[in-house]
């Protein structure tokens, strides 16, 4: 419970207040439908095209197994409907043992079950095949609303007529539009309608994060602040932020609906759905308004002592106090003398003086002294992060790119623009959502079951049954805090109680914890992957290159785990043939998880978004119907955690990516890799350095700040020197990885403080020798490619980069200009940067000219692109077809039909 619980606005709450809380419920019941659009019209998608159409992946396997159209045409409905009924049958007979009674009272429940399911799926699949998507999307929505009823029906919890009035609003126009002919037929523009739909999910997220206050912000400073005046400066933070939303709603304003110019004017239409192009931009005045409002909310609220608007505990602080509290009820009877009832002393702010000096001083330094004095105001008052970088391209784009009207600053609205057509965003949404989904489960306990049986035998087995189950459980969830939460309250304990040292315990599990964020699928690479402009990183690449490190990592502290049960000769396991198939049959759905994800990427059956869509239709249909973990009226309230937690970074991202664009109008990436090449740095030299600052940035940032601010300048400079980009972003992941344990802001470590009920400085000590661990793995990724980039470009079956030649030290003249002669023209060698066309490191006046001349060449002699793909708009034959390639085949087309009618 919040500390401010006795404040003015928690006992008496407002007419506003409770309009806004009426407002903040339909928000959320929009955002959950807004998922579940998206999920369904993606799904299909992948399901139609992927598995049904003729030039899918599985339709040419089985093409090669049967020559015969025909005979496979026949045969492949049945193989596939006995594996379907196989394997479902396997999953509900699983879930009747763990539930400990048939789901059904008749004998073969499990059997009947299966065959239900697999009635309804191929039903589905039939009318997809014989029928339109219109007819398909229509039934969908009808079942969909006639299940939500029944379940309403059935409970009769206090509200269900309210709920069901809403449900039939909501419902009557989307039949009403399924049904009419203005619905888009086939399913070919479910990533174009699913792309506007995340944009809008976002930015309600973003509103929704005001009213929850989890915004992520600077808080490096919020301690220091003058117990007296904490109200004051929280007042004075939400106003300047109230001021930055409703800034942006008005450039949104301009770009949307100004009379004449604005996208609403201009017309357009999207190019498969045939949505106007204006809707996408259009949540951007509308939905930064309502932040605005709520920020000016929680400024007044904070200004009269309230909570509307605090920031909220850190992710998994929750779950951690409630277990906690358990625990202490469990031992009440012990006494309670050891808990410390004296008043610490108050802090003196000197912290804070000291910072608001800095800021009133340096803006008499000039223009850098300004722009840094914003920073440390927006530090210093704990603003949010998106406020701070948004602040520092404006005044950036102020101070030295010459922009003083409110519509020269339409970039920040551009980057929104951009961004909606980059589909990469498009799997955030979908593993965060299931990710929050099977974290709510039952399969921490199942992992640990398998982990266990599989290796408890083994010396420090427990110890290495954690490190497993973490491993796995973080890969599942995405969540480091919540793994050590999942997996680590369970198994502290018990490692205790076997004989290992508490410190050794806590910090094995607090470590581990981490190592989510570097096993695919990782949220903070596809982050990672849309932030780096500099190089084209496809997120599959990065994530099989995230294999090698994490079991190098991983490796690591199960070795040490297997030592220090050698050394303590702790107690072990008995292995049981029986045990272990039995904890692998209870277990099997969680241990599918990431080999249905994965190895549906790299087998080539869907890519990394359809893949995060698929992942959410198993989390679901796993946790509700086969573990029975949770209940459908359960998953609008994860639905609305989810919003909140994309927009709290989708915003950051879009602020993030505009300040990237002051950066390349400066030239400051092209000035910072010339500086780079003129310190005559090696490669070896630059990676410790880099490895040393993102360490302390890691102390200091969460990873998905670090990610924003930190990329956009170094990447150039690590491609000034030719480090690969799949490499960088490794070595990126692994440093930020070590931040959860490091203070001040170690999120591991203050949520496993809460969770063990140990001293802070207690569990700094317990994770140092795991830290310097995780440090001798960093040094292995580091300055061993192989382990992460070529292994990564294997396994996605990419071909391998080119390595770049160490530079030339003779010295002598002419040698430089025979080398860039053998590059033949018309020829351009994969280097970074790519007109470094003899691969030395170097860039000179002649290759950049070179380089220009054969681009030209290389635009003159291209002709209409031969359609290999389906369709033909998918230049790169990745499967996807994004608005740069149809923009560019379009052009394309029209050069050639140029060509053809000049005589």
């Amino acid at each position: 419970m919040s500390s401010n619980a006795g404040a003015p606005d928690a006992t008496h709450r407002s007419v506003i207040r409770r309009a806004d809380d009426a407002v903040f419920t339909i928000e959320q019941g929009l955002v959950a439908l807004m998922l579940v659009v998206m999920t369904v019209i993606v799904f299909l998608d992948v399901i139609y095209r992927q598995l049904i159409a003729p030039e899918s992946e599985i339709s040419q396997w089985l093409s090669e197994i049967v020559a015969d159209a025909s005979t496979r045409a026949a045969i492949a409905p049945w193989l596939g409907g006995v594996l379907g009924v196989a394997i479902l049958y396997a999953g509900v007979a699983a879930s009747e043992k763990s539930r400990g009674a048939p789901i059904l009272a008749v004998k073969g429940s499990a059997l009947i079950v299966a065959l239900l399911i697999a009635a309804v799926v191929a039903g589905i699949g039939v009318l997809m095949v014989t029928t339109s998507s219109q007819l398909v999307y229509l039934v969908l929505v009808v079942l969909g609303l006639s299940l939500f009823a029944s379940g309403q029906l059935r409970a009769r919890a206090p509200g269900w007529q309210v709920r069901l009035g809403i449900a039939a609003a909501i419902a009557t126009p989307l039949i009403a539009l399924v049904a009419s002919s203005a619905f888009p037929t086939a399913y070919t523009w479910s990533k174009e309608i699913a792309m506007t739909v995340t944009l809008w999910v976002g930015f309600f997220g973003a509103s929704l994060c005001v009213h929850e206050g989890k915004h992520i912000r600077l808080e490096a400073l919020e301690k220091s602040h003058p117990e007296k005046a904490k109200h004051l400066v929280a007042g004075v933070s939400n106003l300047i932020a109230a001021l930055f939303s409703l800034f942006l709603a008005y450039l949104g304003y301009l770009y949307v609906f100004a009379p004449g110019t604005g996208a609403f004017f201009i017309g357009g239409n999207l190019d498969l759905s045939g949505m106007p192009m204006w809707i996408r931009t259009a949540a951007i005045p509308i939905l930064f308004v309502v932040s605005g409002l709520r920020f000016l909310g929680a400024a007044v609220s904070a200004v009269l002592g309230g909570n509307y608007g605090a920031p909220a505990k850190a992710e998994g602080m929750d779950d951690a106090e409630k277990l906690a509290a358990e625990a202490d009820a469990l031992t009440a009877d012990q006494a309670p003398e050891s808990a410390s009832t004296e008043a610490k002393p108050a802090k003196k702010p000197i912290a804070f003086f000291v910072v608001l000096g800095l800021v009133v001083l340096l803006p008499l330094l000039g223009k850098g002294g300004v722009l840094a004095a914003v920073i440390l105001a927006g530090v210093l008052l704990a603003e949010p992060l998106f406020v701070v970088l948004g602040a520092m391209t404006v005044v950036a784009f102020l101070l030295w790119g010459g922009r003083t009207e409110a519509s020269q600053f339409s970039i920040l609205i551009e980057r929104i623009v951009s961004i909606a057509d980059n589909e990469a965003l498009l799997a955030i949404p979908f593993f965060i959502l299931s990710g929050a989904i099977m974290a709510r489960g039952q399969i921490s306990a199942r992992l640990i079951g398998f982990a266990r049986a599989l290796v408890g035998w083994l010396p420090g087995g427990m110890a290495i049954s954690a490190v497993i189950a973490c491993m796995i459980f973080a890969a599942i969830s995405g969540s480091s805090p919540a793994t050590v939460v999942a997996i680590g309250g369970m198994m502290a304990p018990a490692l205790i109680k076997q004989g290992y040292k508490p410190s050794f315990a806590h910090g094995l599990v607090t470590s581990a914890g981490s190592l989510g964020i570097l096993i695919p699928p990782s949220i903070p690479m596809i982050v990672y992957a849309i932030v780096n402009t500099q190089a084209s990183i496809r997120v599959e690449e990065l994530f099989a290159a995230g294999f090698g490190p994490g079991i190098v990592i991983g490796g690591i502290l199960m070795g040490y785990s297997l030592f220090r049960g050698v050394v303590d000769k702790t107690p072990r396991d008995t292995f049981s043939v029986a045990q272990l198939v039995s904890a692998t049959r209870d277990g099997i759905w969680s241990l599918m998880f990431p080999g249905l994800i994965l190895g549906g990427i790299y087998a080539g059956i869907f890519n990394a978004i359809e893949s995060a869509c698929i992942s959410v239709v198993y989390a679901v249909i796993v946790e509700v119907y086969i573990h029975r973990a949770l209940k459908l009226e359960e998953l609008p309230k994860i639905f609305g955690e989810t919003a909140i937690m994309l927009g709290s970074f989708l915003v950051i991202l879009v602020v993030a990516m505009s300040f990237v664009e002051f950066l390349e109008d400066q030239s400051i990436p092209a000035t910072a890799g010339e500086w780079i090449r003129s310190m005559d740095l090696d490669r070896v030299t630059f990676l410790l350095v880099l490895n040393l600052a993102l360490l302390v940035v890691g102390c200091l940032m969460d990873i998905m700040s670090a990610i924003f601010v930190c990329v956009p300048l170094i990447a150039p400079m690590a491609a000034a020197l030719g480090i690969d980009p799949l490499h960088l972003g490794i070595v990126f992941i692994v440093n930020l990885e070590i931040g959860y344990l490091t203070p001040p802001v170690g999120l591991n470590l203050f949520v496993a403080s809460t969770l063990f009920n140990k001293p802070l400085t207690y569990l700094i000590r317990a994770v140092l020798p795991f830290i310097a661990m995780m440090c001798v793995g960093l040094l292995i990724i580091t300055y061993y490619p192989p382990i992460s980039a070529d292994l990564g470009r294997w396994i996605a079956g990419a071909p391998p980069a080119p390595q770049a030649p160490a530079p030339v030290e003779t010295g002598e003249v002419g040698e430089e200009e025979d080398e860039e002669e053998a590059a033949p023209m018309g020829f351009v060698p994969q280097c970074q940067p790519p007109e470094d066309l003899n691969c030395d490191g170097n860039v000179t006046i002649d290759e950049m000219t070179r380089y220009g001349e054969i681009l030209a060449e290389q635009e003159a002699a291209e002709e209409a692109p031969t359609p290999r793909c389906e369709p033909p708009e998918d230049l790169n034959c990745d499967g996807n077809v994004t608005m740069e390639e149809m923009t560019r085949y379009s052009e394309t087309l029209g050069e050639q039909e140029e060509a053809e009618e000049t005589p």
